[in-house]
């Protein structure tokens, strides 16, 4: 019997969900106050889409234009061009990373976490619960008072998968899991 009666396909809404942040030279960035409804998925499906959609690529198709990558540490960091080698090899280590979470007996399955229902998880200890699912909608209620974190500086091979995976638009991508106090969320 499910306690909460969670099943893929249903929506979870949170009201007044209020994100850690991160901070970045001891300024706290990202920590505003969102409304959020999830969709209840099978994170194994949406891998198996990714894959499909990443294993029909063609990158001289979806790579158009330039995109700049870091390389170097500190002051001495400088931008340059990533490469279309960089963007094959790129693809390739998405498509043998999607390959090794199917790969798995449970794909889907963190032994972190006691799974309570479809959408619904605990820590170990079952003082945590966490949601998790597909974000359909999130609205913004109160802004951080800092706005977004900088973006990071990265080299070409995690900028190259974060622009292959945007461009073709994974449906993995929006999967997302949120740690809830006092089962503040609704089932519908």
């Amino acid at each position: 019997m499910n306690k909460f009666g969670t099943k893929v396909g249903s929506k979870i809404l949170v009201n007044g969900y209020k994100k850690s942040g991160k901070t970045v030279a001891k300024v706290l960035y990202g920590n505003e106050v969102v409304n959020i409804e999830l969709e209840v998925s099978s994170y194994e499906d949406l891998v198996r889409e990714d894959l499909k959609i990443l294993s029909s690529c063609v990158l001289s198709d979806i790579i158009k234009k330039s995109y700049l990558c870091w390389e170097g540490r500190g002051k001495n960091a400088k931008t340059r061009n990533i490469t279309m080698p960089e963007f094959e090899k790129a693809l390739q280590d998405l498509i043998a990373q999607k390959e090794k979470v199917l790969s798995s007996d449970e794909p889907n399955k963190d032994s972190r976490y006691k799974y309570l229902e479809p959408g619904i998880k605990s820590s170990l200890d079952g003082e945590n619960l966490y949601i998790h699912g597909v974000l359909k909608n999130e609205t913004i209620v109160k802004v951080s008072d800092n706005g977004v974190y900088p973006r990071s500086k990265s080299g070409a091979s995690a900028s190259a998968k974060r622009i292959v995976q945007k461009l073709l638009k994974l449906p993995s991508l929006r999967w997302r899991q949120y740690k809830v106090t006092d089962y503040n969320f609704i089932i519908k």
